[in-house]
């Protein structure tokens, strides 16, 4: 009786299905079990990697001979998982370049010095010693520019047991900057305590240089400043840094300047812009107390420091522009050749101008003749602007690649905050 009662109960005892049981069984095991993995597989696949690692390791396509280093796999679990990869997101400097640093060509005076290719360093050194013996004008803008280069950073300078010299830099583009001063007779030869020591060719001493207050390079504030007590007791604001903000904060700006700039950019080089300002004992005072102020602050302190340095930083006297070459990596255009030939998308971070972004890209096989380039810009409260040219350019990709155009992007670093 309980079973028959149990059977007519259809969430217990379902009614007869038209599958016999045997079949029915064997689909509910394959439903039930198909997500379930044999444990034997992972080893077949642990050895599968393996066996792909190896070869990965032993291609002689993948061997840098230079350096003696072939390819090595650290990982047993990323080989198979790299025909997945769909873009990539790559920095320019130390990937795709050497992060090799040098001083090529520097802008004084509306007056170029120095040459690209040839060997290592900075080779205006003749050039700027006869333009120093013809114009006493031009000297003095010359001794200027070194002496920022020479007392305006933060490098360390130390010497080993047989007495060479050699530099310390937090970053590639300050060490090369402070090598190329002293090639041209501004060698900074170390300091102690706030205190900077630079050997001049012109003098026989060494001169001393008080470093008094030191506003730190940012994403945000894109520039360096220091301010220095030189020997006689006058204090300077030397300041370097971007193009963008630099020329927004000069007193006037030289016409060939921004001719240099695109100059400059069309070779591919990183370019910074000098600039320095005589301060007034009382102006000097007030930033000072506010600067020390900002230093002890528990709160905001990365902000009051900025204003602090915003409140000195203008007016400056625009020195020159030096302009550094960071060469590619071997093999790079080809590489990136394949990677497009590939279908993947790439794209590249670079703190550059847009002009020397778009040179650069072209070298390094990034951009290319046959593509349709589209350029994003913007400037500052111009949001919704670039917003729209944005969803413009939406249109304009579909319809290229509908006809069969490869499109390339170029976006400034202004356009994406606005948006």
């Amino acid at each position: 009786l309980e079973q028959d009662y149990f059977n007519r109960l259809p969430y217990l005892s379902p009614p007869e299905s038209i599958i016999p049981a045997s079949v029915s069984v064997w689909l509910t095991m394959l439903v039930l079990y198909s997500p379930l993995m044999p444990i034997s597989l992972y080893a077949t696949m642990e050895v599968c990697n393996y066996a792909h690692g190896y070869f990965i390791e032993n291609d002689a396509k993948m061997y840098y001979e230079p350096d003696d280093i072939p390819a090595k796999v650290r990982t047993t679990n990323l080989g198979h998982e790299l025909g997945q990869v769909s873009y990539i997101f790559s920095d320019k400097t130390g990937t795709l370049t050497q992060n090799v640093m040098e001083l090529k060509q520097v802008s004084i005076n509306g007056q170029i010095f120095g040459k690209m290719g040839g060997e290592r360093g900075f080779h205006g050194g003749p050039e700027l010693a006869e333009a120093k013996r013809k114009d006493r004008k031009m000297a003095q803008a010359i001794n200027e520019f070194f002496e920022l280069l020479a007392v305006a950073h933060t490098v360390v300078a130390t010497t080993d047991q047989n007495g060479n010299l050699s530099y310390e830099a937090e970053s590639p583009d300050e060490g090369a900057l402070v090598e190329a001063s002293a090639d041209v007779g501004w060698k900074f030869v170390g300091r102690k305590a706030e205190t900077m020591y630079v050997e001049v060719t012109d003098s026989s001493d060494k001169a001393a240089y008080t470093i008094l207050a030191l506003n730190a390079f940012s994403s945000a504030r894109k520039r360096q400043s220091v301010v220095v007590g030189k020997p006689g007791g006058e204090k300077w604001l030397y300041v370097k840094g971007a193009d963008t903000v630099m020329l927004d904060r000069a007193a006037s700006v030289d016409t060939n300047i921004n001719d240099h700039l695109q100059n400059f950019a069309e070779q591919g080089l990183r370019t910074l812009i000098l600039g320095s300002r005589k301060l007034s004992n009382g102006e000097f005072q007030t930033f000072l107390d506010r600067y020390n102020k900002a230093q002890t602050s528990m709160e905001h302190r990365e902000s009051d420091l900025a204003d602090a340095a915003e409140s000195i930083e203008k007016d400056l006297n625009i020195l020159g522009i030096s302009a550094i070459e960071d060469k590619l990596q071997d093999g790079v255009p080809e590489s990136i050749k394949k990677i497009r030939a590939a279908g993947i998308k790439l794209w590249v971070l670079t703190g550059d101008k847009l002009e020397t972004a778009r040179n650069i890209g072209f070298s390094a096989g990034v951009l290319s003749s046959e593509m349709e380039i589209l350029v994003l810009e913007g400037s500052r409260g111009e949001g919704s602007a670039v917003a729209r040219r944005a969803e413009g350019m939406v249109d304009t990709c579909d319809d290229a690649v509908s006809n069969g155009r490869t499109v390339a992007l170029l976006v400034t670093g202004q356009a994406i905050e606005e948006i």
